[in-house]
């Protein structure tokens, strides 16, 4: 076999071993990561989740690097093996050359695979699509385990025990129900997201087929009739701000109170409020901390925290799993809660 032919053999060969680290993909920011700023790096995750999501990214693009340097270098000690001309002194620099170069890459090989492992081990936690379909009314979070009982003796009301054993409430389960019927129109319209303040009714959003999780969850409610239209709000540190008029107090009046439940400034991991029973499906979860979110708490099944939630996603159309199985890790801040009565 000539020299042409067995640098042709190496070259295909490498090219195979460094396909696995070609085919990682690198997501490049619009926002945060973990509610920390970046100008290159973008993911959902939280806490250790994305730590693992930077790991991941950073190996993706130094795989990109080094491939392309791992190429460059066998094509140039392949230039200089076949214009060596007989003389077995550069014969032989080009030969430890190669192998020092396959060496490395076989190594980079082996740390890659590692790293991997513990970024997605980091990143186990968090999962921005389920393909298990569930039952909006699932009972999966942990249920109120309080007396049936009051300290007078008298027996709470069966709709009261009713919500206790099946986790939503009646409005919740209508909430929920209307965020799917949402989000099949919005996956079929092709909506996708944005940032900022700009609709305040379902009819506005359509015309844009654009909005964010705020304008999604208020419009939401609009939509089941629990609240009044144009009336839209946003959740960050623990607060709601609105816009419209529609604040803490105006929902806590909202038909004579009989409709929302309003707790803020809370700052407790939503995995230690579902234990606790205070957030059930069908709750309204703000964030706790600086980077602004609202969702709506859909369920916890195999360990996972479900919403219905629409997040920046480099503004590719949204799908239906996208918005109504969206998961974040047990340990995601929420800092307001809106219990449907």
């Amino acid at each position: 076999m000539n020299k042409a032919k067995k640098l042709g053999i190496l070259m295909l060969m490498t090219v195979f071993m460094l396909l696995p680290i070609f085919s990682g993909t690198i997501v490049w920011a619009e926002k945060n990561c973990g509610g920390v700023e970046t100008t290159l790096l973008e993911c959902e995750e939280t806490g250790s989740g994305a730590v693992g999501r930077l790991i991941l990214d950073v190996i993706d693009i130094l795989s990109i690097g080094i491939g392309i340097l791992g190429v460059i270098g066998i094509s140039v000690v392949g230039i200089q093996y076949l214009t060596a001309g007989g003389n077995e002194q550069k014969t032989a620099q080009a030969k430890k050359r190669m192998l020092e170069i396959v060496i490395g890459l076989v190594v980079y090989a082996l740390l890659f695979g590692i790293f991997q492992w513990f970024g997605a081990t980091s990143n186990e936690e968090t999962v921005t699509e389920s393909n298990t379909v569930s039952d909006n009314s699932s009972g999966n979070s942990t249920t109120n385990k309080k007396s049936n009982t009051s300290s007078s003796g008298n027996k709470k009301s069966s709709t009261t025990k009713k919500s206790e054993k099946n986790g939503a409430s009646a409005n919740g389960k209508k909430l929920m129900s209307t965020a799917q019927s949402l989000a099949e129109k919005m996956a079929s319209m092709g909506f996708s997201y944005y940032n900022g303040h700009k609709n305040k009714n379902w009819s506005q959003a359509k015309s844009k087929k654009q909005l964010n999780c705020a304008e999604y969850v208020s419009i939401a409610l609009q939509e089941a009739g629990l609240s009044p239209k144009n009336k839209t709000f946003y959740i960050v540190s623990g607060q709601i701000h609105s816009s419209s008029g529609w604040t803490k107090s105006a929902m806590k009046k909202y038909k004579d109170g009989k409709v929302y439940k309003v707790t803020t400034g809370i700052k407790k991991s939503i995995s230690q409020l579902v234990k606790e029973g205070k957030v059930v499906p069908g709750d309204i979860v703000g964030s706790g901390t600086s980077s602004p979110h609202t969702m709506i708490f859909r369920e916890k099944k195999n360990g996972k925290f479900y919403f219905y939630s629409v997040n920046t996603n480099k503004h590719k159309k949204f799908t239906v799993n996208m918005i109504t199985k969206r998961t974040y890790p047990g340990s995601w801040k929420v800092g307001v809660i809106i219990h449907l009565k």
